[in-house]
């Protein structure tokens, strides 16, 4: 029989878990602190401000109505779930399956996390059942792994282990996330809207919550999802070493800001009224369009200084007609030292000014992201 080399299921796994960490951070952003995709610990980890983490195992299927995978998925995340550390304020299990424990009749499509104690009295059968399953398998495997030779010992105390985090494990701490619909587009029927619906509505959610007009959504909404679809999915590739892969807070948050500006120097020409030495603004154009190189200058730190500086102008210079004009001019050599980098000095007075005025265009939408994400 020919084998396939189709690995579709395993991308598509891959693929989900980024998008559901994506929906998972924006649902707990005000007390998050940071995430890893893929850590040593869990599919997902989220560290709260308090310390604390959240750990979330992502399991998923392919085709909508898969229904005879539902127990192996579940039982598979039951026995993650287990092994996480102490220092631990929520277990989530997340899927796209939408009756996770197998019942038919109670569908979690509420886009909330929910705890075990609103689960139905089937849901919990089902689990308790789920983890019988596993302690008999366990404790059989174990018998057979001790009555091998000695080469499979290493084998007998995985097992070990295993078995004492089931037995140890609080099921009350269970939580589960259902991102439905979620599945591959051959599978998709006439009038959905696709895999990706849930996490844009996800995006959505947090856009509002920004209090940012309609306008704004719909311009960066689909290139957020597409930024950080790409973003988690390289995270989940770096080793969870010495050296951190956590995403920060501020770091998912700031291609929000880097959305909303732009690159053009049409703009702050206007409102300086000058007109840039051409050589130098094709070069100042070049090194803009660059996005890495204005999601690390555009960001909260340099807002912060940015803004620091012009409350300070302004209470000193009540007078002044044109504040943001005589400030870019008066104060943008305080930054210079920001873009070191850069080695012509018209092409750095350029971009500082530039991104300066772009600050100074999104401050109120700034305050609003760091209200709404409790950002201080």
């Amino acid at each position: 029989m020919k084998m396939s080399n189709d690995a579709s299921a395993s991308s598509f796994g891959w693929n989900f878990q980024a998008n559901a960490a994506i929906i998972l951070l924006i649902k707990c952003i005000k007390n998050a602190e940071s995430i890893k995709v893929e850590s040593k610990n869990q599919d997902i980890e989220i560290k709260q401000i308090d310390g604390s983490f959240i750990y979330a195992q992502a399991k998923s299927v392919v085709a909508p109505h898969d229904t005879a995978n539902i127990s192996a998925r579940l039982k598979d995340a039951l026995v993650s779930l287990s092994s996480v550390p102490i220092n631990c304020s929520k277990l989530v299990y997340v899927t796209n399956i939408k009756t996770p424990f197998n019942d038919s009749e109670r569908l979690f499509q509420n886009r909330e996390i929910c705890p075990y104690a609103v689960f139905s009295e089937k849901d919990k059968i089902n689990i308790n059942a789920a983890i019988a399953s596993i302690k008999e398998k366990l404790e059989k495997s174990i018998i057979e792994e001790q009555l091998k030779a000695k080469k499979d010992e290493h084998k007998s105390c995985r097992s070990n282990a295993k078995l004492d985090n089931i037995n140890n494990f609080k099921v009350e701490d269970l939580n589960v996330y259902v991102v439905f619909p979620y599945y591959d587009a051959d599978n998709k029927s006439p009038g959905d809207k696709g895999r990706y619906v849930e996490v844009s509505e996800a995006i959505q959610e947090l856009l509002d919550n920004f209090k940012f007009n309609s306008d704004v959504d719909f311009r960066i909404k689909g290139r957020l999802l597409e930024h950080w679809q790409n973003y988690f999915a390289h995270n989940s590739t770096l080793k969870d070493g010495p050296i951190s892969k956590s995403i920060s807070k501020k770091d998912f948050l700031l291609p929000i800001l880097y959305f909303l500006g732009n690159d053009e120097l049409e703009d702050v020409e206007s409102i300086l009224e000058t007109k840039f030495e051409p050589a130098g603004k094709r070069e100042a154009l070049n090194i803009l369009s660059n996005k890495n190189f204005r999601l690390e200058y555009e960001g909260f730190e340099f807002y912060s200084k940015v803004i620091g500086e012009y409350d300070l102008f302004v209470k000193n210079c009540p007078n002044t007609s044109n504040k943001i004009k005589e400030f870019l001019n008066e104060k943008w050599s305080l930054f210079e030292m920001d873009f070191s980098t850069i080695e012509e000095d018209i092409v750095k007075e350029i971009i500082t000014k530039k991104l300066m005025y772009n600050i100074l265009l999104n401050r109120i939408k700034m305050n609003k992201i760091k209200k709404g994400a409790n950002i201080s």
